[in-house]
């Protein structure tokens, strides 16, 4: 389960829109919900919010944090190169 404290670590990378993408890695990683289908969008934010529990979920939310947390590595690296020059 999700606590307060890391819903508000990673909020502050994810914003807005993560569960779009967090549907994308489970669904490449074939994991669906007890009825064979994709996890809902509602489900997967209930998840994030610590309303449910869902491991699958959970680790879905991390890959999808690490991925965005990289590329705004690369976006301040780039950034801070480019007002170098």
């Amino acid at each position: 389960m999700i606590s307060k404290t890391e819903r508000r670590k990673l909020k502050r990378v994810l914003k807005n829109r993560y569960a779009t993408d967090v549907l994308k890695v489970l669904t490449e990683n074939q994991q669906f919900n007890k009825n064979g289908e994709p996890f809902s969008r509602a489900y997967i934010s209930h998840v994030f919010n610590g309303l449910n529990e869902c491991e699958a979920i959970e680790n879905a939310i991390l890959k999808v944090y690490e991925q965005r947390k990289i590329k705004v590595s690369k976006k301040k690296l780039r950034k801070a190169e480019i007002l170098k020059k």
